[in-house]
């Protein structure tokens, strides 16, 4: 392992074959949970004398691709596209050029329509799209129950999309007692599929969101803030916390104006002609709501509206089973009441060079109070900041002094509030 822990080595990075690491300044690239793609951008130089961009004739969508490696040997490939000039500035007879690139499969999803009746579960659904444009899936959990829809010259992540947020898990429930028209929605549902760079692969991963809190993909040894670092280890050095920082922690305010606790969902029966009032009560759910919460939300803080068509996909003159030929009763309150509340407690932090970590990953966090001569107690973890974190996005920041830091961005849900819970989550 290297003495620095940011140190990094470019083993190689090239614009459409040709080699630029003479003119590398710096680079970011991302991942994210909410991303089908893996995005990013980098500078570089280039002068009169250099000539690179004119004489390669570049137009900014060549093929792009890199591989770095870290200092405790770790290795960081992508191949891609570039994908357009962000920025441009000169200076005398120099150069400076930002560019975005993005994974490979945007190219094919926007070279493909699909036109047809989609029937299977949310799991076969996205497989079916990855396959199309060149993606290799990597799924967790359950696959959800099975779904019917018709697709009208969408492309594949439009499709995988739509599966994705009007999937059922197999966690949702809706009642349908004949004329009466209060009923009761319970449950959560809602799936996830994004991009990772995976062993020199640009991989998918998909789960259903609450496999996700309990940890579907990797989980990580934990990272540690501490106010001395004198004497300790490179590998010490490699698994501390640079810097932290928590923007947004329990924004009850914006949940109940979504209606992500309680929420009426009015739901007009288009074949039957029935008036439906659906109640959803996020307290009667596990592990959605805190005992605080649960005394602050008594009553729904939102309605929601959808035409209920359940027999427009019938082969038969007899009525379709209850939320086959439309799911709404059993996604759209609930796929609306998951995806709102396991980003409770959002925050950022910096760590060394981890390419082992990605997008969907759990971490584990131990900051440490900071003890003044005259406070009380001792010093010790912070209780509401330390524990486990689901990885929304990590971004890899390359500058050209030779040093690297992965900067992420962590979210975790509305029950998982300090130490100890966010443990059990």
């Amino acid at each position: 392992m290297s003495q620095y822990p940011s140190q990094y080595k470019i083993d190689n990075i090239s614009i459409d074959g040709e080699d630029i690491m003479g003119l590398f300044v710096s680079m970011e690239i991302y991942e994210n949970i909410f991303i089908p793609l893996v995005t990013g951008n980098i500078e570089f130089l280039d002068t009169d004398g250099a000539g690179f961009v004119e004489d390669n004739r570049i137009e900014f969508n060549e093929d792009f691709e890199f591989m770095i490696t870290s200092a405790d040997k770790k290795n960081l490939r992508f191949k891609g596209v570039l994908n357009g000039v962000e920025k441009e500035g000169s200076s005398g007879n120099k150069k400076l050029y930002k560019v975005n690139f993005v994974s490979k499969e945007m190219r094919q999803n926007d070279q493909e329509f699909i036109s047809k009746k989609i029937k299977g579960t949310p799991k076969d659904v996205v497989t079916e799209m990855i396959e199309k444009i060149g993606g290799q899936l990597d799924a967790k959990g359950g696959s959800g129950t099975e779904m019917e829809f018709v697709s009208g010259r969408w492309k594949p992540l439009h499709v995988m999309k739509y599966a994705l947020t009007h999937g059922v898990s197999g966690q949702s429930r809706a009642t349908n007692n004949d004329k009466q028209q209060e009923e009761t929605a319970s449950g959560t549902t809602g799936f996830l599929c994004w991009q990772v760079l995976d062993k020199g692969e640009n991989k998918y991963r998909m789960c259903p969101v609450d496999e996700l809190l309990k940890g579907a993909f990797e989980t990580h040894e934990p990272y540690e803030m501490k106010t001395n670092m004198r004497g300790a280890s490179a590998e010490e050095d490699l698994n501390s916390i640079v810097e932290y920082n928590f923007q947004d922690m329990g924004d009850i305010q914006t949940k109940m104006k979504c209606g992500a606790f309680r929420a009426t969902v009015v739901s007009f029966d288009m074949d039957k002609g029935l008036y439906k009032e659906y109640d959803y009560d996020g307290s009667q759910e596990k592990n959605l709501m805190t005992d605080k919460q649960k005394s602050i939300v008594e009553k729904p803080t939102r309605v929601l509206m959808r035409p209920y068509t359940n027999d427009k996909f019938a082969e038969s003159c007899r009525a379709a089973q209850d939320n086959t030929g439309d799911q709404s009763r059993e996604f759209l309150q609930q796929n609306n009441a998951r995806q709102n509340t396991f980003n409770d407690q959002s925050g950022g932090v910096t760590l060394y060079p981890q390419f082992g970590v990605h997008a969907g990953d759990i971490i584990e966090l131990k900051i440490n109070k900071v003890k003044s001569g005259d406070s009380k107690g001792g010093g010790g973890e912070n209780q509401k900041h330390s524990g486990k974190y689901v990885v929304k996005q990590i971004g890899h920041h390359f500058a050209n002094d030779g040093r690297c830091f992965s900067k992420i961005t962590t979210i975790r849900s509305s029950v998982q509030q300090d130490r100890r819970t966010a443990s059990q989550g």
